[in-house]
């Protein structure tokens, strides 16, 4: 592929570092029935690296050049199909195959992180496991405990959802051009029992308006929309602040409100 200019906007970090694009390929036992959907491949680091044997692979590519030349890159190969759109935009149920549930991957632009998380979250139950680079800052939020000052929106609605694991931490040095932060590849796999859908969005509202104002207790918080008898029968003191409580107690809240 041509040389390209990283361009600011999509917040383009391109990895080159060969131990650790070979680190994260071994990490993913990839299997010759996968199908693999990559967010943001940019120069194809790790694409190329990817078995051509798997069953099928996506490459969703905000950038028309790089999109372009994916493209041509891969035109011999009839398991490739360039995405050339914002992955926000993409649903991704569109891209099951025979059942096959998609294994997702990419080195995720640091500005626009947790929209994607938020997003995916979405289809959950299409996804087999999903392997991102990030910022590290964003992995030590998603693997956060209740009561650390990391803990907070995205550890929830993550944890709701997914098993989550931080694999190892990347410095600056593996990307071109470096960006000013340490980056971090977690493991994500989607829990086996997944709550109904009614279920899921109740819990996102309390965990949004609880920690939009985190600082308040609970009762001051989710007053509006959350009666002292509801907090009771939960058991759950409202005077605590949201990040005392555990994704159960969310749950027993979201439980009580449907």
């Amino acid at each position: 592929m041509k040389p390209h200019v990283p361009r600011k906007r999509f917040g383009q970090h391109f990895l080159h570092d060969r131990t650790i694009i070979s680190r994260i390929i071994d990490s993913l036992e990839i299997q010759k029935s996968d199908t693999i959907l990559e967010i943001g491949p940019g120069q194809g680091a790790l694409t190329r690296h990817l078995p051509e044997s798997i069953h099928h692979l996506y490459l969703v590519e905000i950038d028309r050049d790089l999109a372009a030349a994916l493209g041509s890159a891969f035109a011999h190969r009839s398991n490739v199909t360039i995405i050339n759109q914002d992955v926000l935009s993409v649903n991704i149920a569109d891209y099951l195959q025979e059942g096959r549930l998609l294994r997702i991957i990419g080195n995720l632009p640091y500005n626009i992180t947790t929209p994607i998380f938020f997003h995916l979250a979405q289809f959950a139950h299409s996804i087999r496991d999903m392997t991102f680079m990030v910022q590290k800052e964003v992995a030590d939020r998603l693997i956060a405990e209740a009561g650390s000052k990391t803990y907070g929106r995205l550890s929830l609605s993550a944890g709701l959802r997914f098993s989550i694991r931080k694999r190892f931490d990347v410095g600056p040095g593996a990307f071109n051009p470096p960006p000013k932060v340490t980056s971090s590849i977690i493991h994500l796999r989607p829990h086996e029992q997944q709550f109904q859908d009614i279920l899921q969005q109740q819990f996102d509202t309390l965990v949004r308006t609880a920690f939009s104002q985190r600082r308040k207790t609970l009762k001051n918080s989710l007053g509006k929309i959350i009666d002292a008898e509801t907090f009771k029968n939960a058991d759950i003191d409202s005077t605590l602040r949201p990040e005392s409580l555990t994704i159960d107690d969310f749950l027993k809240l979201a439980e009580r409100m449907i």
